[in-house]
C-alpha cells in the first residue's frame, strides 16, 4: 500500500518574521559548516534522515533533532527541527503519521528513532484503559489543541490507549488511541478529564470541565465581534496600522489599516470624510493637497510632507473611525450582501475569509464562483440546499486561494503571499470555524499575535 511521503516546510524562527532564510548544514549540529541557505516558506521538501543533535544540544530539556532533506538537485543538507514543520508518514523516523503540518521540535520521536541513549522506560502493558469523566473529551488529529477535531467522546466512554504514547504538550497529558489523541489531565494535575476505571466496579467520576479547546459558539455569534475579528486578521496582513503608508506600487499612495489607494479612489473617500469632521492644523494642511489628490497626481508619490501629514492624521480618533467606516461600507457590507447572505453562509471563519479576500483581491474576485464550479453547484446557490455544506465550500475556497497565492508568489518572488494562503488553510484544518483562536483567544499571523475571541 502506498504511503504518504514525509515532507518538511521551512518555517524559520518561531514568532520572529524578520528571519527570512535558514542555514542548511553539512551535518546534524551547528558545529558543521553551512552549505547553503533556503527561504522561509519553501515547502514539499522530502526528508531523507533524522538524527539527534551531534552535541546533544537541548532547549528546555529536549534535545534538538536534525532533519536531512533534499532541497533540490545536488542540494542535500541538514536543518534543525525547531525551524521546520513536517507532515506525512514519518513512521520510519519515529514520528508516526502526521495528517496535518506540525513544528518538528514540538513532536516526540518514538522508540524506533535513533535517539540519544536514555534510561529505559519502566515496563508497561501494551494498552491502558481510561474512562471519560463527567464532560465529553475531544479527539484531535495531533497532540495539540490546534489539531483537527475528529470527534467527541461522551461521558462514560471506555477508551484503550497505546501504553507508550503518553505525551506532554501545551500543559496537558495526551494519549494516542485508534481514533487520534485525547487529553487525560493537566500536567500539573489540577484537572482530570479521564481516569483509569475504578476497581472492583466502575464508579461515576466527578464532573470535570471540558477539555482545553476553544469554546464552540453558535452560528448566531455577535456580529460586531465577528466583524472586529475579521478586521483584526486582515489588518495584520495588510500593514502596521492606521498610519501605514507606502507609495511604490500601482496604487500611487496606499494608506491606512486596510491600505486604501489613491488610484482606486477609496483613499479620497477616507480623506473627504476625515476633513468633514476634523479642523486640526493637520487636517487644514491636508485640505491644500485635495486638488492634486483628486487629480491622482503621480508626483505625490515623492511628496514627503503629505506622507508626514497622513501619518500624523492617523493619531486622531476621527481618522481611525473613518477608516473603519469606509472598510465596513466599502468592503464588509458589500461582501455580506453579494457573497455571504445569498449563499446562506453563517460561520465566523467564512465571514473573515471572504472579507480578507475582498480587501486583498477586490470585492468581486473570481475564486468564489470558481469554487462553486469545481464543486459542481450552481453559482450563488445556498449551501445545504445545493447538496454541499458550508464547510465543504470553504475548504474548496481556501484551497483555491492557496494555489492562487502560491503561483503569484512564485511569479513575483514574494514569499509572504504564500503565508497568507497557508494561514487560512491551517485555520480551516484546525476546525476553528467560530474564530475562537488558541487557549488565550489568539491567532498567530506571521509572528503577530491577534486576539479574535474578544477583539
Amino acid at each position: 500500500m502506498a504511503t504518504t511521503p514525509f515532507l518538511l516546510t521551512v518555517r524559520g524562527v518561531r514568532d520572529n518574521p524578520a528571519v527570512t532564510e535558514v542555514n542548511i548544514r553539512s551535518g546534524p549540529g551547528t558545529g558543521n559548516g553551512v552549505l547553503f541557505r533556503v527561504p522561509v516558506g519553501m515547502s514539499k521538501i522530502p526528508v531523507l534522515d533524522v538524527k539527534p543533535d551531534a552535541g546533544n544540544t537541548a532547549f528546555q530539556g529536549k534535545v534538538y533533532q536534525w532533519l536531512q532533506a533534499s532541497f533540490g538537485p545536488n542540494q542535500t543538507g541538514w536543518v534543525r527541527d525547531d525551524l521546520v514543520d513536517v507532515q506525512g508518514d514519518g513512521s520510519r523516523f519515529g514520528y508516526g503519521v502526521l495528517p496535518l503540518p506540525a513544528r518538528a521540535f514540538d513532536l516526540t520521536r518514538g522508540a524506533s528513532a535513533n535517539l540519544p541513549t536514555q534510561p529505559p522506560p519502566p515496563p508497561a502493558p501494551a494498552k491502558r484503559t481510561f474512562v471519560v469523566g463527567g464532560a465529553s473529551v475531544r479527539v484531535r488529529s495531533i497532540p495539540s489543541a490546534s489539531g483537527a477535531l475528529v470527534r467527541e467522546l461522551p461521558s462514560g466512554t471506555q477508551l484503550e490507549v497505546e501504553a507508550n504514547s503518553r505525551t506532554v504538550a501545551e500543559g496537558f497529558v495526551w494519549w494516542k488511541h485508534r481514533e487520534g489523541w485525547s487529553v487525560e489531565r493537566r500536567a500539573d494535575d489540577s484537572q482530570v478529564f479521564m481516569a483509569p476505571p475504578a476497581a472492583p466496579g466502575p464508579a461515576p467520576l466527578p464532573p470535570t470541565p471540558a477539555p482545553p479547546t476553544p469554546p464552540v459558539q453558535p452560528p448566531d455569534d455577535n456580529p460586531l465581534r465577528v466583524q472586529r475579528a475579521a478586521f483584526a486578521i486582515t489588518h495584520a496582513f495588510e500593514g502596521g496600522g492606521y498610519a501605514t503608508y507606502q507609495s511604490f506600487d500601482s496604487g500611487i499612495i496606499s494608506y491606512g489599516r486596510f491600505q486604501f489607494t489613491l488610484s482606486a479612489g477609496n483613499l479620497l473617500t477616507v480623506l473627504n470624510r476625515y476633513l468633514e469632521r476634523s479642523s486640526t492644523p493637520v487636517a487644514n494642511e491636508v485640505r491644500g493637497y485635495m486638488p492634486r489628490l483628486q487629480a491622482k497626481d503621480e508626483t505625490l508619490r515623492q511628496d514627503a510632507r503629505l506622507k508626514e501629514l497622513l501619518i500624523a492624521a492617523a493619531q486622531e480618533q476621527v481618522m481611525k473611525d473613518v477608516q473603519d467606516e469606509v472598510a465596513t461600507e466599502g468592503f464588509y457590507k458589500p461582501v455580506m450582501e453579494t457573497s455571504i447572505n445569498p449563499r446562506g453562509l453563517v460561520l465566523p471563519l467564512t465571514y473573515a475569509l471572504i472579507f480578507d479576500m475582498a480587501i486583498h483581491h477586490g470585492r468581486f474576485n473570481h475564486l468564489i464562483p470558481k469554487a462553486e464550479q469545481e464543486l459542481g453547484v450552481p453559482s450563488r446557490s445556498r449551501v445545504g440546499d445545493n447538496g454541499i455544506t458550508e464547510k465543504q465550500f470553504v475548504q474548496k475556497l481556501v484551497q483555491l486561494r492557496q494555489q492562487n497565492l502560491n503561483a503569484l508568489a512564485d511569479k513575483l518572488r514574494l514569499g509572504g503571499l504564500k503565508r497568507r494562503g497557508d494561514f487560512w488553510v491551517n485555520l480551516v484544518n484546525a476546525g476553528d470555524w467560530f474564530l475562537q483562536g488558541d487557549a488565550n483567544g489568539n491567532v498567530n499571523i506571521n509572528g503577530k499575535i491577534v486576539q479574535v475571541r474578544n477583539p
